[in-house]
């Protein structure tokens, strides 16, 4: 994969990184001023169970694809660990390789329902109605970005973030 391809996707991946750590900023405030509204003023709010939620989907799947870049996903290792070097590696591509192939087509699934949502109009069925693929484009780019990341992994099981943003 080329290099430059390669340094804008990382360069993409740290910014959603940033809006997957302001999302959780975010559920942090509406949290305390939930409590806040809720036992100091006895004024509970009606939206902030619902947005806290929304901002937990964006959170995780802004921050999905830099996990992937750094390699630091969970992983059981116990059979490339008990290999050869070789055959390690050979595990490792496969690994990468079928992790590329599924979220390619959970990213495919996930746009395709975000332009049916666009399409229909369709909301949220909460206090504050909100259009759904807004909560749902993040997966999209969680899946889509990841995605490249594990291909550039299948081709190469060293490949390094630092390698390429030097």
């Amino acid at each position: 994969m080329g290099a430059v391809v390669m340094y804008f996707a990382y360069k993409i991946a740290a910014a959603g990184m940033m809006l997957g750590a302001a999302s959780l900023a975010a559920i942090v405030v509406i949290y305390c001023y939930e409590v806040l509204a809720r036992y100091v003023f006895d004024a509970p709010t009606r939206w902030a169970s619902d947005f806290v939620t929304y901002l937990l989907c964006w959170s995780i799947f802004l921050v999905m694809p830099e996990l992937s870049a750094r390699n630091a996903h969970v992983s059981v290792a116990i059979l490339t660990d008990r290999q050869n070097s070789i055959l390690s590696r050979i595990l490792l591509r496969l690994g990468a390789a079928m992790a590329f192939l599924v979220s390619l087509a959970t990213a495919y699934i996930s746009v395709l329902e975000s332009f049916r949502q666009i399409e229909k109009n369709v909301t949220t069925m909460a206090a504050i109605p909100v259009f759904k693929w807004v909560i749902s484009l993040p997966i999209t780019y969680g899946f889509f970005l990841s995605a490249v990341f594990f291909l550039a992994r299948s081709f190469d099981p060293d490949h390094r973030k630092e390698e390429i943003e030097a």
